[in-house]
């Protein structure tokens, strides 16, 4: 579909009206910054009604930067778009409101690093292609890991196809309810490791019952990091030296030392600072209950 719509980048996420926030589905070319804009920031700011109100026409929706008439808020001004997508050079975008009947189920986004690529035509191939991103939609909550929900009590409330697995893990329970309690984050997002693999897991506050809904999906991890060195990196966060974060996590100095010289090379990053920097960017942080708090209200959100 990126090929038959000349985009650069795409990516397919879920509406879940509880949360009022998109849940990702599969994504291309963008890096987790702009992912997490697309699917949080994106449909907070430039809602369907006020969409429509601005674009009109054809239901299913489309609408391009290109093509934006004025506007209160102007895409490229935003700060979507200055602080993710804009960064990643990306010149033109179109965005298809997915609908299923009378129902508005999620997003499609395209990027272009060309301005004005996606014209007239373009538009009409996104729009016919929406009864199949409709049923693709469907397939991906089927492959979802899961999502459940966690009250500040520690009830678990698990959601279709939740994994047993995941609702067991108390480590990633206690992370949860650590968010949940001492924080005041709408949202967060990072690593978690399930044996030698890894998933992202997403935490959504929910104030009407004030609880947070966790999700879960499998991830290839970057720069082929060991558990081990997303410690330290979540460390190096945190805390200010190698001495620090050894205290920290009970470990010897040399130790840390190995790992951030281990990490440093698959980052390709000549210092700290750099590495911290794209830890931050693509929320490549493994969190204790203690380590969420103290990164929830600037790296996690």
């Amino acid at each position: 579909m990126a090929q038959l719509l000349q985009a650069d980048a795409v990516m397919l996420a879920a509406w879940d009206s509880g949360v009022g926030r998109c849940s990702p589905l599969y994504a291309r070319g963008y890096t987790d910054a702009s992912v997490a804009a697309l699917a949080g920031d994106y449909p907070a700011v430039y809602t369907v009604p006020m969409l429509t109100g601005i674009y009109g026409g054809s239901d299913p929706l489309v609408y391009t930067i290109g093509d934006e008439p004025p506007s209160p808020l102007p895409f490229l001004q935003s700060r979507i778009y200055r602080d993710a997508l804009g960064l990643q050079g990306f010149h033109d975008g179109m965005t298809l409101q997915v609908r299923n009947e009378d129902q508005h189920i999620g997003y499609a986004h395209f990027s272009s690093l060309e301005p004005e690529r996606f014209r007239g035509s373009l538009q009409d191939r996104a729009r016919s292609l929406n009864n199949i991103l409709s049923e693709l939609i469907g397939l991906g909550d089927a492959a979802e890991d899961g999502w459940f929900d966690v009250d500040g009590a520690g009830l678990v409330t698990p959601g279709p196809r939740s994994s047993v697995a995941w609702r067991a893990d108390a480590k990633l329970l206690a992370v949860v309810l650590a968010f949940l309690r001492w924080t005041s984050a709408p949202s967060a997002s990072f690593l978690w490791a399930d044996g030698r693999a890894f998933v992202r897991v997403s935490l959504e506050r929910r104030e009407v019952d004030r609880s947070v809904r966790v999700r879960a999906m499998s991830v290839d991890l970057p720069f082929a990091l060991t558990a081990a060195e997303l410690r330290v990196l979540t460390g190096m966060v945190i805390y200010p030296s190698n001495e620090a974060i050894a205290h920290a996590f009970g470990a010897s100095v040399r130790t840390v030392h190995t790992h951030v010289a281990n990490l440093l090379r698959k980052m390709e990053c000549s210092n700290r600072t750099q590495a911290v920097v794209l830890a931050m960017r693509e929320r490549l942080l493994l969190p204790d209950s203690e380590a969420v708090v103290a990164l929830s209200g600037w790296a996690l959100i």
